[in-house]
């Protein structure tokens, strides 16, 4: 199987189901089944050994502390999901100090005999119930009675324990010593936006921008950031651009491979993840304050270190061929490759898998890694959160001021093929059930990416809110309208509405209709006062809410787009003085009667 994970059927309040779920490649289906149910079988006989229990209670213990010590941040999402469990289910609603200490004394009692006698129990109360999910394409599902025969045998299997795995590691590698920066300046600061960032710059190029917030106590969040991306790759090497993140995070680092490497940060809250798009590649991540060390050493040992496994390779390949063998099967996807296929006229860079999986190679995996992600030099690394300026200067000395880095800089090349011409409608069948969607996709050219990109939010708000109204109110239909328009600024500075609707497949062709007369009204008649206000009053509200990585948007391209920082710190500014005639100007701009994209998804 290429990836595993531990799930609950909790679809009902009061059910309690939990499940380990596999996926692997179709063709390799009887494969994955038995070593499923021969992990539960071991289980049930053999239980689990100290360093197995060690690391979950350690991760536990992790989730615990950093959420005690973040309980003077508390958001309100987490507010409001306590106040639903209390109301809904009987949910206590405790202190923080209560909650720290109830867990902690139910984690210091926990046994390897506890946890395989509660295992045990959950097997005795209810049978085992096997769900295979397959797609139609294959050619010899299994039936019912053979699967029932597999678990039937279970009792039969010749199994000996798993060895004794290896306990956690406190980290990832030795520390490298100090390299002090080159510069250290402050950039562009706004207390009300909490914006204080200071910039390192070290000799190998690498720059790194340190905010320190107190939005949410003990939590960092992490980005990185160099120009390129797909449009430096060569056309034959695209289809293992496409994958190389998902190899990368699939092999490990260094000399841990993926089952070592969660083994060690399984006691952390680190999270990181690399991606390589059209005009960029980067990491994005966030951790516990406590934990920023190894983070550092994750990303440093991805850039330094880095690991290329074929079974990382096939566990990429595995997870996505179902989807390129069988696009119908996710409409949502069905629908995102047909988007893509017309706004970007087929173009192999743009598409969202790569075309032919079995021509995927490691070796060509590895140069576009290395290409991509092995030169420091024109690379930006930001961090805004809860840290000690000091610590934190320290581990980025260590981590990023050691990386290697050429002196060479690269930029991103325009291959973003123009959106094409007139109206393109599409039908795509992908699918069962009785869900369709209308999709409308508009691009347009900006005039003052200053005011345009708040415009932006304004009508995004305005759309959403008029095709909720009208069309339940037309239709009758418990259809669910959504809307965003966003302003994207490479390769070229343009302005992409999408106008969503999910609903019955019966009446697909008249929502089209409906949808079509209101965005006409729109650029007809403007936005009405009471759509304007309302807009207003909801952007205000959400320009006055600040995240951590909401800051990283901005912090990670400050050095080299200063001009990011001011736009966002000036957006309240430009909100005020919005009006119906600049918003009536936007909207005939951006949402051109006869230049879009539509598409109508059906079941198949």
């Amino acid at each position: 199987f290429t990836s595993a994970f531990p799930s609950n059927n909790d679809i009902v309040r009061v059910l309690d189901a939990p499940s380990l779920v596999v996926r692997g490649e179709p063709g390799k289906l009887d494969a994955s089944i038995d070593a499923l149910l021969a992990e539960f079988e071991r289980v049930r006989r053999f239980g689990f050994d100290d360093a197995e229990l060690g690391r979950a209670v350690d991760r536990s213990r992790s989730d615990v502390e950093e959420n005690y010590d973040g309980r003077n941040t508390t958001q309100d999402t987490t507010y409001s999901d306590r106040y639903v469990g209390h109301f809904l289910e009987g949910q206590p609603i405790p202190s923080a100090e209560t909650e720290r200490d109830l867990i902690t004394e139910l984690l210091d009692s926990v046994t390897t005999t506890l946890v395989g006698n509660t295992f045990l129990r959950q097997l005795e109360r209810s049978a085992p119930h096997l769900l295979v999910v397959i797609p139609d394409s294959l050619p010899a599902p299994p039936t019912s009675s053979e699967l029932l025969a597999k678990i039937a045998a279970l009792g039969d299997l010749d199994l000996a324990p798993r060895e004794q795995s290896a306990g956690s590691e406190s980290g990832l590698m030795t520390a490298p010593e100090p390299v002090e920066e080159a510069d250290r300046t402050k950039l562009t600061a706004d207390p009300f936006s909490f914006l204080d960032p200071v910039q390192l710059t070290f000799a190998n190029g690498a720059r790194v921008v340190l905010n320190a917030t107190d939005i949410v106590d003990e939590t960092v969040s992490f980005a990185a950031v160099s120009p390129g991306g797909l449009s430096l790759v060569d056309d034959a090497d695209v289809g293992e651009a496409l994958i190389t993140t998902d190899v990368i995070e699939s092999s490990g680092v260094g000399n841990l491979d993926p089952v070592q490497l969660d083994t060690v940060l399984g006691a952390t809250s680190v999270e990181v993840s690399p991606y390589l798009d059209q005009t960029e590649e980067g990491f994005g991540g966030s951790s516990s304050t406590g934990d920023l060390e190894q983070l550092f050493q994750l990303v440093h040992l991805y850039l330094a270190a880095p690991r290329f496994d074929q079974a990382g390779l096939d566990a990429a390949i595995g997870s996505i061929r179902p989807l390129a063998e069988d696009p119908g099967s996710s409409p949502d996807f069905a629908t995102y490759l047909a988007y893509t296929d017309a706004r970007y006229g087929g173009a192999s860079r743009f598409n969202p898998i790569p075309s032919d999986l079995d021509s995927l190679d490691l070796a060509t995996v590895e140069k576009v890694w290395r290409a991509r992600f092995s030169n420091v030099s024109d690379w930006t690394f930001a961090l805004s959160g809860d840290f000690d300026m000091d610590t934190v200067t320290d581990l980025a000395r260590r981590y990023i001021g050691s990386l290697t880095g050429t002196g060479t800089t690269e930029a991103f090349v325009d291959l973003q093929p123009d959106p094409p011409a007139g109206v393109v409608d599409l039908l795509v069948a992908a699918g069962t059930g009785d869900k369709s969607t209308l999709t409308r996709a508009y691009d347009a050219t900006t005039v003052d990416i200053n005011v345009d990109e708040v415009l932006c939010d304004v009508l995004g708000s305005v759309l959403t809110t008029r095709l909720t109204d009208e069309v339940r109110e037309e239709l009758g239909a418990s259809y669910s309208p959504n809307a965003f328009c966003a302003i994207s600024k490479e390769p070229d500075l343009l302005a992409t509405t999408i106008v969503q609707i999910t609903g019955d497949p019966a009446g697909i062709d008249q929502l089209a209709v409906v949808v079509e007369a209101n965005l006409e009204s729109l650029r007809r008649d403007g936005a009405t006062v009471t759509e304007l206000e309302t807009a207003l009053a909801d952007l205000r509200d959400q320009y006055d809410l600040f995240s951590n990585e909401l800051l990283l948007a901005v912090l990670v391209r400050a050095p080299s787009h200063p001009e990011e920082s001011k736009r966002f710190v000036d957006r309240r500014a430009v909100l005020a003085e919005v009006d119906s005639n600049a918003l009536n100007d936007f909207i005939g701009r951006v949402l051109p009667a006869r230049q879009y994209i539509g598409i109508k998804t059906v079941p198949a």
